[in-house]
């Protein structure tokens, strides 16, 4: 009888446990898609681009035309002289396509206020006070700072190489959410 009793009380803890486990992750989960959403907003509300950050590819459409359209296994690619974009599956490969990748070629358009031509320090300081965090930076001509699934790459201008670290030049920007192939590959 007694066995019985330690068994039960056994069953009761796992059961308590699995179910504490299971709430805290579903509680970071939100926690994150609050965060994705925050970071998404600050975006589209803080940069001057000519597609919404992480809009569909279907509500898309009608601006897409204004550029040539790039052929693409994986994606629906589009670019003129300033900016080049992509649409991919978001959060892995057969999910919808969503704006994922922006890469900025002039200074016509900015991702939260950083553009071309800005000095690298600075920039990284402006995507820092965002949460960014700067994961690798290669003497500051090529900085990557992450935040969840989001990356910013900035590349210096290859004129500044010769600078002094505070005074290297951004060449190219780009901003791209982390999307998975189904065998957990990330592109």
């Amino acid at each position: 009888m007694k066995n019985k009793y330690i068994i039960l009380i056994g069953i009761i803890l796992v059961i308590a446990i699995v179910s504490i486990v299971v709430f805290i992750n579903n509680n970071k989960k939100e926690d994150n898609n609050v965060k994705t959403i925050e970071l998404i907003n600050a975006i589209n509300n803080n940069s001057n681009l000519p597609i919404k950050y992480m809009s569909k590819y279907e509500s898309s459409d009608e601006k897409l035309q204004e550029y040539e359209k790039i052929n693409n296994y994986m994606s629906n690619d589009f670019k003129d002289e300033d900016i080049s974009f992509s649409y991919y599956g978001y959060p892995n490969d057969e999910s919808e396509y969503y704006l994922g990748s922006i890469l900025l070629f002039t200074n016509k358009y900015n991702i939260l206020g950083v553009t071309i031509g800005d000095n690298m320090k600075t920039a990284i300081d402006k995507l820092k006070n965002y949460g960014f965090k700067l994961e690798e930076s290669n003497n500051n001509f090529i900085s990557i700072l992450n935040y969840e699934d989001f990356t910013v790459k900035i590349e210096a201008n290859t004129n500044s190489y010769e600078e002094s670290e505070d005074e290297v030049i951004i060449g190219t920007i780009q901003l791209e959410v982390k999307s998975k192939y189904l065998g957990n590959r990330t592109y």
